[in-house]
């Protein structure tokens, strides 16, 4: 895979909705993040503006971090 791919893989957003998630709220998130991270990766959009993008979507940023590290290691990107 591309480097661009695997870095798209670990930026990726996963998560368990509660029994009493709105599943078209939570869709409609899920498909802004991805807008968000695609973005993001063609350079169109900073950093710093992503991440507070990804947050204002309901995103538990500390998980995600912690998520996002531990994929980009898996993947040999850091």
């Amino acid at each position: 895979m591309s480097f661009k791919g695997d870095l798209r893989k670990s930026l990726f957003l996963w998560g368990s909705p509660s029994p009493e998630t709105n599943i078209n709220d939570l869709c409609s998130k899920l498909n802004n993040a991805q807008k968000l991270t695609d973005l993001f990766l063609d350079g169109l959009l900073p950093l710093d503006d992503y991440l507070d993008l990804i947050e204002s979507q309901e995103v538990d940023m500390d998980q995600y971090s912690e998520t996002v590290g531990a994929n980009l290691k898996d993947f040999n990107l850091v």
